[in-house]
C-alpha cells in the first residue's frame, strides 16, 4: 500500500449547510484514520473494526441527509433527485456491508481498492451530489426567513 496524502475538507468542499459540513470532515478525518491504521497494521482484525465504524457513521450521516431530504424535497424532480440520491446511499452501505463479509470470512481485501471506493466516494458523492443538496436546502432556508 502507498502513502497518499490526507483527504483535506477544503473551502470548495464546503456546502454551506454546518451540519452536513461537520459531518463530511468527520467522515473524511474516519477514511484517513483508516488509511494510516492499514499502514501501520493491516490485519483483518484492525480492518473489520475500522470498516465497522466507517459503516455506522456512514449510516448516521445518510439519516442526516435523508432527513433533511424529506423536509425539504417538494416538487416531483427534487423528489426524483431525492431518490437517486438516497440510491446512491444505499449503493455505498451495500458495497461496506460486503466489504465486512469478506473480513468476517477471512477473506482477501484489498486495501489499495478499499481506500480508492473511498476516496471516489468523497470526490464524487460529497463534492457532487451533496453539493446539489446542500444548495437545496440553503434555497429553501433562505426563502422561509
Amino acid at each position: 500500500m502507498k502513502y497518499t496524502r490526507p483527504l483535506v475538507l477544503d473551502e470548495s468542499a464546503l456546502t454551506g449547510v454546518e451540519e452536513i459540513d461537520h459531518q463530511h470532515q468527520h467522515l473524511l478525518n474516519l477514511i484517513n484514520h483508516t488509511h494510516l491504521s492499514l499502514l501501520k497494521n493491516g490485519s483483518p482484525v484492525n480492518t473489520r473494526s475500522l470498516v465497522r465504524e466507517l459503516l455506522g457513521y456512514s449510516i448516521y450521516h445518510f439519516n442526516t441527509e435523508e432527513s433533511l431530504l424529506k423536509q425539504y424535497a417538494t416538487t416531483e424532480e427534487e423528489k426524483a433527485e431525492a431518490d437517486k440520491h438516497i440510491s446512491q446511499h444505499r449503493l455505498f452501505s451495500q458495497r461496506v456491508v460486503l466489504l465486512q463479509e469478506k473480513l468476517v470470512r477471512r477473506q482477501f481485501i484489498d486495501t489499495d481498492e478499499l481506500l480508492s471506493f473511498l476516496t471516489g466516494w468523497i470526490n464524487d458523492h460529497v463534492l457532487l451530489t451533496d453539493k446539489a443538496l446542500a444548495g437545496l436546502i440553503l434555497d429553501r432556508q433562505k426563502s422561509e426567513s
